[in-house]
């Protein structure tokens, strides 16, 4: 660590779908507000706080290009797609003129409508499947490569002569309590001859998995047992792989991302962040974080100049609509994480921050802006009196668009 009047060392604490909206069952508070969070409150009351508005240049919110954001690349056009940042995450190597998706494993009824999108958020077995299918030949010398990746997560590559990426999503994105049909496969522009081609090569690979995986020993022990079967994919977010300036590159900051989730790992991969994780580090609610922190602890005194540490859980519960289960955890976040933060929070620069807001109603992401703050280094003390959603509104707190925030954190580390 640097001198006392230079630059500091920064732990930034990503929480995945951190804000959330008031909610009936907790009685009408956001899970933020319904927490005890001694800790992230003192942080808050102590250092500068704000309000991210996340959406794109179109108005979306995701988290890839929420993460992205957060680390201060915010220039959409220039970033690579969500098929790009899957396969970094699962050591995918792109090359020149692949097609690379977001895929989800998905649970298809008799006429491939979508069951589930997620397949029951299926955690085990997922590699097995992806080797049945990985490799197709899709004929005119183009194959398939498919990589499983956390959970539900697909990294989907199309590799061959004259590919396009202009594609639209079969994904619908969305829930009902009945079958969806999937969304069909065209190019984005009728007159795109590769994206035409691509279309028609996608679209016969997904209709050619299906017997595959259904009769995969995976899929079969998943019926005895009562669970969704994985017997289809959806795929969205073609594109193709994006050189980025490293964030040592632009800023001369050296990073290392203490992770659980693929798409995090692809995302500081593709930012030439060094990533470290182990399989108690789950994308889920069952995450080692004890030893997440720990790893941060140790990353700290290697040197790095941020250790980002990652939790998606919040995230998670709030797709799956249990606004409890977010306090429970924002509350365990507290006396694990923030009770050690609150330690050292003379030594460090302490950024907390969420890539999107989350629906615990809706279940979906929410464009309404997520709480941050800022303690340490330069970063003046805002008094507020609790870190969540109301408090930050009415004292005023500045809203801040995506990258915004991170040269925020740059101020305050003295960069």
């Amino acid at each position: 660590m640097s001198d006392a009047g230079g630059p500091r060392q920064l732990l930034y604490l990503v929480l995945d779908g951190l804000g959330d909206v008031p909610c009936p069952a907790l009685d009408d508070r956001t899970p933020l507000e319904a927490a005890r969070l001694p800790h992230f409150d003192r942080l808050a009351a102590g250092g500068a706080v704000y309000r991210l508005d996340m959406r794109d240049r179109w108005g979306r919110v995701s988290t890839a290009s929420g993460q992205f954001a957060l680390m201060g690349y915010d220039d959409d056009d220039a970033l690579p797609k969500r098929g790009a940042v899957e396969g970094a995450g699962i050591g995918m190597r792109l090359q020149n003129g692949d097609v690379a998706l977001r895929a989800n494993w998905a649970t298809l009824d008799d006429r491939g409508w979508i069951v589930d999108r997620r397949a029951g958020r299926i955690r085990e077995g997922t590699d097995e499947l992806a080797a049945a299918i990985d490799g197709m030949d899709l004929g005119d010398g183009v194959t398939a490569r498919v990589g499983s990746g956390t959970e539900h997560r697909v990294a989907l590559v199309l590799r061959g002569p004259e590919l396009g990426a202009g594609l639209t999503d079969s994904d619908p994105q969305r829930t009902a309590d009945e079958p969806i049909e999937p969304l069909p496969i065209a190019p984005l522009v009728a007159a795109d001859e590769r994206a035409t081609r691509t279309a028609a090569k996608l679209t016969g690979f997904l209709a050619r998995i299906r017997p595959i995986l259904a009769d995969h020993p995976v899929n079969r022990t998943r019926r005895a047992e009562g669970l969704l079967p994985a017997n289809g994919l959806v795929t969205r977010q073609a594109g193709r792989h994006l050189v980025l300036p490293s964030l040592e590159e632009r800023f001369g900051l050296r990073c290392l991302a203490v992770v659980g989730d693929s798409t995090v790992t692809g995302v500081m991969r593709l930012l030439g962040c060094e990533t470290y994780t182990q399989p108690t580090f789950t994308a889920n609610v069952d995450t080692d974080l004890e030893g997440k922190l720990a790893a941060a602890q140790a990353g700290l005194a290697a040197g790095h100049d941020i250790v980002l540490l990652h939790v998606k859980a919040l995230d998670i519960l709030s797709h799956d609509r249990v606004p409890d289960g977010s306090v429970a955890m924002l509350e365990r976040l507290d006396e694990v994480v923030g009770g050690w933060l609150a330690k050292r929070c003379d030594q460090l620069v302490i950024a907390i921050g969420g890539d999107h807001s989350t629906s615990s109603i809706s279940g979906d992401h929410s464009d309404a802006p997520t709480p941050a703050l800022i303690h340490g280094g330069s970063a003046a003390a805002s008094h507020v009196p609790a870190f969540h959603e109301w408090a930050l509104s009415e004292a005023g707190a500045p809203v801040l668009r995506r990258g915004a925030f991170f040269l925020q954190v740059l101020a305050a580390l003295g960069r």
